[in-house]
């Protein structure tokens, strides 16, 4: 049987200004502001290796753009629970649909992790396969998690997402509004809570990570409490659930409007906690998932219930249809320019500034190429070939002929 979701919120007798008509028609903005965060990615991983020469210029850059690069992966989480329940207002959340979620990812990695094998070398037997199947996130050793695509680690959050999406889903839908709001709390708490409480335990063995060498306040990273802070994937879930939860309070016309500039000191008292003073555990998720919420929720209420669009963000929206495929092809990009190119003790300030744009061609190039070779081609055959299952499924007399 397949199932709407949707039709699940009657049984709570909401009206149908509840769940407005409008729901699940594409929000611009939100696309567009992908491109943003995948931009602070890039530049996370590229500064993390020496590439300004000036010893003071490379510190600064180095600890501001790692930390904002490991909230801007929060803000893809948050947004990812948040697109996927909008999407899902006006479709079947059933097997087709769970279908071509995983096939917008698993193609793209599978050629991403053969690329890898050939320019960065063999991780190891076990660690090559458990990042193949996307279990790599799983295992509280860098030598699997951070193996081969570094970035890929997030998939096995989205897998873990998606499998119980059709489980989630229902079960938020059928909650009132009021208890959505105690249990996104509750959901954030966790999340802002958890590494102060892991500060109580005693340290393990530190991760080896070279991009965890190169700022003094990462040399002595635990190990396992990295992983069970930033990397577990039910910890991460927890974050598409909130991401998921925002999206169905919005729809509900019963989330607040927050002033921008509100948000904004938010956003920057929050990202400058985190650089100048913040534990490093703390830094990476606690302290901007209150304000990553608040912008989602925002731009879409901006766009949907004002009717306001952000043109400023037109120029990027044009780069939001292959985020994905950048955010993938980056690291090997990178990590290849490191190797070959870059010289070890970087460049000027000049130089550094033209190695940054044109290692972002190249990543941008190679991402195009990927989405419009790969991503769409599996895409549309896929969309074929479910369309006509579902067809069959629909005139049973089909199979016959």
């Amino acid at each position: 049987m397949k199932l709407n979701v949707w039709t699940t919120i009657g049984r709570r007798k909401m009206t149908a200004r509840a769940v407005p008509t409008q729901m699940g028609v594409p929000l611009q903005s939100l696309a567009g502001i992908r491109v943003l965060p995948a931009l602070l990615i890039f530049l996370a991983h590229a500064l993390q290796y020496r590439v300004f020469r000036d010893d003071n210029l490379h510190l600064a850059t180095t600890q501001i753009f790692n930390k904002v690069g490991y909230e801007s992966v929060s803000f893809f989480i948050v947004l990812s629970g948040f697109i996927i329940t909008w999407v899902a207002s006006r479709q079947r959340v059933n097997g087709e649909f769970i279908a071509r979620r995983f096939l917008k990812i698993v193609p793209s990695h599978v050629i991403l992790w053969g690329i890898c094998l050939v320019v960065l070398g063999w991780p190891g037997l076990l660690p090559a396969i458990a990042n193949l199947v996307l279990v790599h996130g799983w295992v509280p050793n860098d030598s699997y998690f951070f193996s081969l695509n570094v970035p890929a680690w997030t998939l096995c959050v989205e897998v873990l997402f998606y499998g119980t999406f059709p489980l989630v889903l229902p079960w938020i839908t059928r909650r009132s509004t009021k208890l959505l709001w105690i249990l996104g709390t509750a959901l954030a708490t966790v999340v802002i809570l958890l590494p102060w409480v892991l500060s109580i335990f005693p340290d393990g063995r530190t991760l080896s990570e070279p991009a965890f060498l190169t700022g003094a306040d990462q040399v002595d990273v635990s190990q396992w409490k990295f992983w069970l802070v930033y990397l577990f994937p039910p910890i991460r879930l927890i974050e598409c659930v909130i991401g998921a939860i925002v999206c169905t309070i919005f729809m509900r016309r019963s989330w607040p409007t927050v002033s921008p500039y509100l948000v904004a000191i938010l956003t920057v008292l929050a990202i400058v906690y985190a650089t100048l003073w913040a534990p490093f555990l703390v830094a990476l998720t606690s302290l901007t998932l209150v304000p990553i919420v608040l912008i989602v929720a925002g731009i879409a209420n901006a766009e949907w219930r004002l009717g306001r669009s952000h043109a400023w963000l037109s120029p990027v929206a044009t780069l939001a249809p292959f985020t994905f495929s950048f955010y993938l092809v980056q690291w090997p990009i990178i990590t290849v320019w490191t190797k070959y190119v870059r010289p070890a003790d970087g460049y000027e300030l000049w130089g550094a500034l033209g190695a940054l744009c044109m290692l972002f061609v190249v990543a941008t190039s190679m991402a195009y190429s990927l989405h419009r070779l790969i991503e769409r081609p599996v895409v549309h055959i896929a969309r074929g070939f479910l369309g006509r299952r579902r067809a069959r499924n629909r005139n049973p007399q089909t199979r016959s002929t």
